[in-house]
């Protein structure tokens, strides 16, 4: 999934990995998303299992 954040507010956000999260842990399947800035709520990171911080830097 890419971009699921794009234009919604936090709490939104946070309530949508939540219902992915309830599917994916239901079905036992896996899902790779991209959250793109601005960042979501801290709580919405709690809801991940897995985390991969990608960065670029400008220098």
């Amino acid at each position: 999934m890419d971009e699921i954040s794009t234009g919604l507010h936090s709490s939104t956000t946070c309530q949508i990995v939540k219902c992915i999260g309830n599917f994916v842990h239901l079905m036992e399947a896996t899902v790779l998303m991209a959250l793109l800035q601005p960042a979501p709520a801290p709580e919405t990171f709690d809801l991940l299992d897995d985390l991969v911080l990608l960065s670029e830097d400008y220098m």
